[in-house]
């Protein structure tokens, strides 16, 4: 019993003086080859569009309630209700048309990803094996 709890330390010790890992920073290392500074660009391309359109019929929202509340003391109630209705419709579809544009950032920023990480991996592997790595995270 006692050989065997030696041997096991043993082999403990020498399994541990062999293992090496490595820690990798994705995001800088996207941010620093040219693939990656690329890929970013489009999607904040895209994102300042959407953003940009968004906003645009966010003000023209803002502006309909800004004259709205002035007009409100004028109207009866049967038009109140209407116009209050229809602002908070376009308030609905305004927000529903926020959270697709953050679907579809979210989506175009996983397609981009999907061609720049296999060759991250294929990278990473052949470092790994060069260096002996055991593990890369």
């Amino acid at each position: 019993m006692r050989r065997f709890v030696l041997l096991s330390l043993c082999v403990a010790t020498v399994a541990r003086a062999e293992f090496k890992a490595a820690y990798v920073d994705f995001q800088r290392a996207l941010v620093e080859v040219d693939e990656g500074r690329a890929a970013k660009q489009r999607l904040q391309v895209k994102a300042d569009l959407r953003k940009k359109e968004l906003e645009g019929e966010k003000t023209s929202l803002e502006k309909e309630a800004d004259v709205f509340k002035k007009q409100e003391a004028t109207m009866d109630d049967k038009a109140r209700r209407a116009r209050v209705e229809g602002l908070m419709k376009r308030q609905q579809d305004l927000a529903d048309k926020v959270q697709k544009a953050q679907v579809e950032i979210s989506d175009a920023e996983r397609k981009e990803m999907a061609t720049i990480l296999p060759k991250f991996e294929a990278i990473l592997g052949e470092i790994a094996q060069r260096e002996g790595l055991s593990m890369v995270f």
